[in-house]
């Protein structure tokens, strides 16, 4: 009788304690209209290399997976050249994995299309990974496109002001035209 009270509490105890740290993030979905104006900066870079470190902040050890890419064309922001930081939280060390659900995922020499916001550690992609694109030509048309780092899905296109669409899956050119119209050229 003692065991199956004491098998019973440890049981419930085990459930609630999965219940209580379980969490969900909902995040909107952005288009490219919406990344354009919302970014800091948008560039064309190659990924250098991605590590994930541990930092001190306020006090508390803090997972950040940080990517170095080199920037091939500043597409709208303040002109940058050579690398730049990207800096998210989320990452692994010996002993903890800290998985993030849509942090950015990079290999190292891939193209990338960036939407990036300015933080004090460097950038980090506008809306986590919505705001980074792998860059690659289509097999079959040639056309070179963009695929979401994290998510092999489409690309929300969206349509702009002057009533441009951008449809589901542009071409870069479409891209980087639509960003230049709405952002001007890069200061």
């Amino acid at each position: 009788m003692n065991r199956r009270r004491v098998f019973a509490f440890l049981s419930v105890t085990w459930a609630l304690s999965f219940a209580a740290v379980a969490s969900a993030t909902t995040m909107r979905a952005l288009t490219v209209v919406d990344l354009a104006t919302e970014a800091d900066l948008v560039v064309r870079a190659r990924i250098v290399s991605t590590s994930d470190v541990m930092t001190i902040v306020d006090g508390a050890l803090v997972p950040r997976r940080v990517t170095r890419v080199e920037v091939l064309e500043t597409i709208a922001g303040a002109p940058v050249s050579g690398r730049i930081s990207l800096v998210e939280q989320g990452g692994r060390d010996r002993e903890f994995v800290v998985q993030r659900e849509g942090i950015a995922e990079f290999r190292r020499g891939q193209e990338a299309l960036l939407f990036l916001r300015r933080t004090r550690d460097g950038y980090r992609p506008v809306g986590h990974a919505q705001g980074a694109f792998v860059v690659g030509r289509d097999r079959r048309s040639g056309v070179v496109r963009m695929r979401r780092s994290a998510d092999p899905g489409v690309l929300i296109g969206g349509t702009t002001e002057k009533g441009i669409d951008l449809g589901a899956n542009p071409s870069l050119a479409d891209v980087v035209s639509v960003v230049r119209e709405l952002r001007g050229a890069p200061r």
